[in-house]
């Protein structure tokens, strides 16, 4: 889109130098220049349409969706969306126990304090009692009822069932130290893509601010050239400059959109729009 805008503009500035020429109020020169330059855009153009096709194919190979092979005429990727407001670090902190990686690390967690139990639970004694009864008994059949306790004890068994208790002890700790390092790394990537999100969208508004005085330049030095005040070149270079200030814009918008998916991706949102309904994870031992 920019592309085209600056090409059909450099058009325009040829079809204006043409009758300039003809009546001998420019030189041929500048007419040279300007299709140089349009040229040079077409160039660019046709180059940027290159990558997006391959941008595209490689998307549909990722995503296995034949659609975005289908749409390759269209190039309005990107939806027209605003930016939402930037909202308090911590409430982004305040998500981070909903990443999937940390609910991950706090049941593992619950499975080893489990396996713990169950390892300690093997040096205890067993008692089973049985029983031999007969609901009808005839007096000369010599069966009689009977009880019995049984105690067993894991005399020689101490060694594998320490080891066995150190093992469970082990991992136990382990997933404690992982499940505070994931939430230690979810808390830096948090802050870390918040400030990327804000320092981009700074530079959004900031680069707003520059492509409205760049086009307001160029419609000065279109209007003074064909004054006579300036000269072509300073109208290709208003041109240029506000070229350069449109692509600077979209390509700061484009980091400021995905600065903001990484965002919420750190503080384990499902989407920029909407809160995961909160999940209670185990604290470690």
């Amino acid at each position: 889109m920019i592309l085209g805008d600056q090409t059909r503009a450099l058009n325009a500035r040829i079809g204006e130098l043409r009758r300039r020429v003809r009546i001998g109020r420019s030189r041929q020169g500048e007419l040279l220049a300007a299709r140089s330059d349009a040229a040079d855009s077409q160039v660019e153009r046709e180059e940027n349409r290159a990558l997006l096709l391959a941008s595209r194919e490689l998307l549909a190979f990722l995503t296995n969706r034949d659609q975005l092979r289908a749409d390759a005429g269209n190039e309005a990727l990107a939806s027209a969306q605003k930016l939402p407001a930037t909202e308090q670090l911590a409430a982004y902190l305040e998500t981070t126990g909903e990443r999937a990686d940390v609910l991950a690390a706090a049941q593992s967690i619950r499975r080893e304090r489990l396996a713990l139990r169950a390892a300690n639970t093997a040096a205890l004694p067993e008692i089973s009692l049985e029983g031999q009864a007969f609901a009808v008994q005839e007096p000369d059949t010599g069966r009689d009822w009977n009880i019995q306790l049984r105690i067993e004890l894991p005399i020689f068994e101490g060694g594998r069932i320490r080891a066995q208790v150190s093992a469970a002890e082990a991992l136990l700790r382990g997933s404690c130290l992982n499940l505070k390092r994931l939430r230690r790394t979810a808390d830096f990537e948090t802050r870390m893509s918040y400030n990327d999100f804000l320092s981009a969208s700074a530079r959004v508004l900031l680069l707003r601010e520059s492509v409205r005085l760049a086009q307001a330049s160029y419609g000065v030095q279109l209007r003074d050239y064909r004054l006579g005040i300036v000269t072509n070149l300073e109208v290709l270079e208003a041109l240029r400059r506000l070229h350069l200030a449109r692509l600077g814009l979209a390509r700061t918008e484009l980091l400021a959109a995905t600065t903001q998916v990484r965002l919420h991706i750190a503080a384990g949102r499902a989407a920029p729009e909407q809160k995961s309904p909160a999940a209670h994870t185990e604290q470690p031992g």
